[in-house]
């Protein structure tokens, strides 16, 4: 399992040495992932940028994690088994921290999936991110940014199609590339919304 605890301690589980999904040891930070590359999009031309972030696809039980930028796209770091009801939220939020002094600097800040409806709208669970969202920001101090996450869950599930993993390990890992594919998308639109290049050069496709 990605985690053996579903009491609030932190759960970051990593895959180490190999690569090999069997080949694991449980460790309280993630080192690496199992699937590797970043899920940067193909043709997205990144721009130079100091600022790095944290995109949290935020879970009843699990959470995704994934960290990056515009120069090296997004990457998943793990799922943190820790669920949004223990503790009135506090237990997640201290993992989530932990979380962030380990992979920001004091720069960096957090991106969260927005679960919308498919109509574009906000249910039930939207206002329960961004209710938790604030809390986090209150606490880290971080800027906070939203990213409308549909069919995130979906594009993580046909990332593991074939990768060899068991269905109870794509089951938890899906978090992950959900967050990874959150903040892909996220840096996308920062590149889309960025000036033209001062020197009226072309960015390379």
């Amino acid at each position: 399992m990605l985690a053996t605890q579903s009491t609030g301690s932190a759960s970051l589980h990593p895959w180490q040495g190999s690569g090999d999904p069997s080949d694991r040891t449980h460790t309280p930070r993630i080192a690496a992932h199992p699937l590797g590359a970043s899920t940067m999009t193909p043709g997205f031309a990144p721009r130079s940028s100091s600022t790095r972030y944290l995109a949290i696809d935020l879970g009843d039980k699990r959470t995704g994690i994934a960290v990056g930028d515009l120069v090296t796209g997004s990457s998943p770091i793990g799922v943190i088994e820790t669920p949004i009801a223990h503790d009135s939220g506090e237990a997640l939020l201290r993992d989530l921290l932990d979380a962030i002094d380990e992979h920001l600097d004091p720069s960096g800040e957090l991106v969260f999936g927005l679960p919308l409806n498919m109509d574009g709208t906000e249910g039930p669970r939207a206002r329960t991110v961004r209710s938790f969202a604030a809390r986090l920001a209150e606490r880290s101090g971080r800027k906070t940014h939203f990213q409308d996450e549909r069919l995130t869950s979906a594009e993580a599930d046909w990332a593991m199609a074939g990768s060899g993993l068991t269905h109870a390990q794509k089951k938890r890992l899906r978090d992950a590339l959900a967050a990874a594919a959150i903040l892909r998308d996220f840096l996308a639109s920062l590149d889309r919304a960025a000036p033209p290049d001062p020197d009226g050069a072309p960015d390379d496709a």
